[in-house]
């Protein structure tokens, strides 16, 4: 029997990424999908526009696909494991998505047998929206956090440097994830997600569910359909100052990968940059910066050089067991 949880969507979805990972990719809740890569492209067209209006004289392809970030072996690489990673993510992710819903429904259950019945009455659109709204908010603050975390500790900061290895950016190095990481991640934001639905179920309506896009939730998937992608690109989009306030560009999270010891530790929101405002980590940058990407001093070749699948998955445990031994 197929829990309530599990939709034929998310078995046919699943079940294809686990078959062959890159088929993912047809199914529109995905952030590497079809349709959003559609999205990003129109993105793309419009800044191309803007851009020969003032001048510019590079080709269109030139402009999307420059041959120095695309065929530069980073490119290359991030391409594989995005194709043999999505069957270990899905492994390690379905049953976290099992964990929000049954903790929803567990602590909605609780609080009404402690309490009673809620005393709140609102119309459903209204806390539909109330409640789609606030689960992005705690999600986004989750990832935030986990992130950080990521950062500030030497022992999670050996896993997630997998994903700064980059030295080029390109949208498949969303998925530069070593599957510990991406765990972490995933659990730590489901402590603020599960626990805010049950409390918001209880209060606002039973039952109650997101207002969705794709199978994603409405602001997230907004995000996936227009800008997102953009975030591990090549080009530079930075939002005007009264945008910049409320979401955070691609062009800020560029810095966020960059080398550069000025931008250490910037940027590491979802999409808000309060947290980062408030965590003192942010860094809105004025104009247009020059940077290289990558973790300065990795090693050039060798197996902790991240510059093959095996290395993305296997260094980041060498270098955990030297940090524990050094302690």
């Amino acid at each position: 029997m197929v829990p309530d949880w599990l939709s034929l969507h998310d078995l046919i979805t699943w079940g294809i990424k686990l078959g062959w990972g890159i088929f993912g990719f047809f199914s529109p809740r995905e952030l590497l999908s079809w349709i959003n890569i559609l999205g990003g492209l129109g993105v793309i067209l419009g800044m191309y526009g803007w851009a020969r209006r003032r001048g510019l004289t590079t080709r269109l392809r030139e402009f999307v696909f420059p041959a120095a970030v695309w065929t530069h072996p980073s490119a290359r690489l991030d391409l594989v494991y995005f194709v043999v990673i999505q069957a270990i993510f899905v492994v390690l992710i379905i049953p976290v998505v099992g964990l929000v819903e049954w903790s929803s429904s567990a602590i909605e259950m609780w609080l009404e047998a402690q309490c009673g019945s809620s005393p709140l009455v609102i119309p459903l659109a209204w806390a539909q929206l109330i409640y789609t709204l606030a689960l992005f908010i705690a999600m986004d603050f989750g990832f935030f956090y986990s992130h950080y975390l990521s950062h500030k500790y030497p022992l999670l900061w050996c896993f997630h440097k997998v994903h700064h290895s980059a030295e080029v950016l390109v949208p498949f190095t969303a998925a530069r994830f070593h599957p510990l990481d991406m765990l972490w991640n995933v659990l730590f934001s489901t402590v603020f997600t599960s626990v805010l639905s049950g409390l918001l179920r209880y209060a606002l309506y039973p039952e109650l569910s997101e207002i969705k896009l794709f199978g994603n939730n409405l602001v997230i998937a907004l995000s996936y359909l227009t800008t997102h992608n953009l975030r591990h690109m090549h080009l530079w989009l930075h939002y005007p100052r009264w945008l910049n306030r409320w979401l955070i560009s691609p062009a800020q999270h560029q810095i966020h990968h960059s080398r550069e010891r000025r931008h250490w530790d910037k940027n590491m929101g979802y999409l808000l940059p309060c947290w980062d405002r408030w965590f003192g980590t942010l860094y809105t940058p004025s104009e247009k910066e020059e940077f290289a990407y990558g973790v300065e001093g990795m090693p050039s070749e060798g197996l902790r050089a991240h510059r093959n699948i095996r290395s993305l998955l296997i260094a980041p445990f060498l270098d955990a067991n030297d940090y524990w031994r050094r302690r």
